[in-house]
């Protein structure tokens, strides 16, 4: 394994060019601005893993925890940065919060203190058509009938609607700048839009018929959502969702989730576990986990779990599980994971002192280019009972994992342990190319075929 070996100097490239273009050939990497939920808090907590050049842009929002934004705030713009070399993502970042829908111009005006077009909205429904606007001037304002109607209020502060389950059967209720105080569990409803709201009341229907969807953007939900189908754009949810599917991009969950389908999640943060289901060939990405589980189903191709963060629930040192044809990449994790799944490529696994294991009894097929930096790893069987070629090691580029146990010497200095690195556990693996350095970027990207690592 000496230096004039070539096949080992193909797959490295200089760092100075891996700080400037990021990883090439492999998935990409989290775009520094990103979108940021309304009153997420200070995220000081997760720091980033390497410096950047957009930390705190002047302009960047700045909400605290149970706050709500600026009623007038514009959302502000900032400009994509070149990609970096970053394993796990960083909800330190800055994030840019999403604009809702222009507000529509109103069809027909209701006023409480006879300015309007009408006195209640229940007279102005009755005359609008399916898809008009009924703008609601300040004031509290009851509904008891339904249809096809959108509502325009003068903002959070003032404007409140209170949803009575007469008459409403069969609506689609979309809701601009307002605050919704209270919608009772109704048996038939096709859906809620909710632009720049408030919503103080529960989402649910007569016996759990969830057979309607609640559509969110910039919104701060603070009881319990259900729905079948939640999609949700830069929102705090104070409670437990249960949607059957999930399709949310930028937002926070304080509380957790009943198991789900998940359609899409970018850019997320999940502040307490949750159980989610992938169906074959779709992927999660850029996102913060406290305790999460994956299965993937009717998987014809694997599905992709990139550059996320999984931090240890209270009461468990184990952050992460994946049971399915999985590829998991980019990622950082700090505790042990159940990894039964198809690949793991270029992860960052660190502990301090709690656990002995990261990976211990099942293994995916293959792993390369991880680092195991405070506790080690012990396989006993690998994932779907041997179905791929097992191999902690990409032979083609001579590139294997770091083991932070394994303190060999690199007298050669080609960022390769002289010695293979016998791994623990009854399976008898062998590394036959341990990584000398902790610092992936080092060797990436892999220019050698790896189906899983681009």
């Amino acid at each position: 394994m000496g230096d004039n070996e070539p096949s080992r100097r193909r797959f490295l490239e200089a760092s100075a060019v891996l700080g400037s273009v990021g990883i090439a050939g492999c998935a990409s990497v989290l775009d520094e601005t990103t979108s940021t939920p309304p009153d997420v808090g200070e995220t000081s907590e997760v720091d980033r893993l390497a410096p950047t050049e957009t930390d705190t842009p002047a302009e960047a929002s700045t909400e605290t925890a149970g706050s709500e934004p600026s009623e007038t705030e514009a959302p502000t713009a900032t400009a994509t940065p070149e990609p970096s070399v970053t394993i796990g993502v960083s909800d330190g970042i800055n994030r840019q919060r999403p604009s809702p829908p222009d507000r529509p111009d109103p069809d027909w005006v209701v006023a409480a203190d006879g300015s309007g077009d009408y006195d209640t909205v229940d007279d102005a429904i009755r005359i609008a058509k399916d898809g008009e606007v009924i703008e609601l001037k300040a004031g509290t304002y009851e509904i008891t009938s339904g249809g096809e109607v959108q509502f325009v209020g003068a903002g959070r502060s003032e404007t409140t609607v209170n949803v009575t389950a007469e008459g409403i059967d069969g609506s689609e209720f979309s809701f601009h700048s307002l605050t919704v105080a209270e919608i009772p569990p109704v048996e038939d409803l096709r859906g809620f839009r909710f632009y720049d709201c408030l919503v103080e009341t529960s989402i649910e229907a007569v016996r759990s018929s969830r057979s309607y969807s609640v559509h969110g953007v910039r919104s701060r939900f603070v009881e319990f959502v259900d729905a079948e189908l939640l999609e949700a754009s830069g929102c705090l949810f104070e409670s437990e969702v249960g949607p059957i599917d999930m399709q949310v991009n930028d937002c926070r969950f304080t509380s957790g989730a009943e198991p789900f389908n998940a359609r899409s999640v970018e850019r997320c943060v999940f502040e307490a576990p949750v159980e989610m289901r992938l169906q074959g060939g779709d992927a999660i990405s850029d996102t913060v986990f406290t305790g999460m589980s994956v299965e993937i189903l009717n998987a014809r191709e694997a599905s992709r779990i990139t550059n996320c963060r999984f931090r240890q629930p209270d009461g468990s040192s184990q952050v992460a599980s994946f049971t399915g044809e999985c590829h998991v990449r980019f990622c950082r994790f700090e505790g042990s994971c159940n990894p039964n799944c198809r690949a793991l490529f270029a992860n960052e696994f660190t502990a301090d002192g709690e656990i002995e294991y990261f990976i211990d009894g099942r293994a995916p097929a293959e792993f390369v280019a991880n680092v195991f930096d405070g506790a080690s790893i012990r396989v006993d069987s690998l994932f779907n009972d041997f179905q791929y070629k097992t191999s902690p090691y990409l032979e083609a580029a001579e590139l294997g994992n770091y083991y932070g146990g394994f303190d060999e010497s690199d007298e050669n200095g080609d960022g390769i342990v002289d010695l293979p690195y016998p791994i623990p556990g009854e399976l008898g693996l062998t590394d036959r190319y341990p990584l000398a350095s902790d610092d992936i970027a080092r060797y990436l990207p892999v220019t050698a075929e790896c189906d899983f690592c681009g």
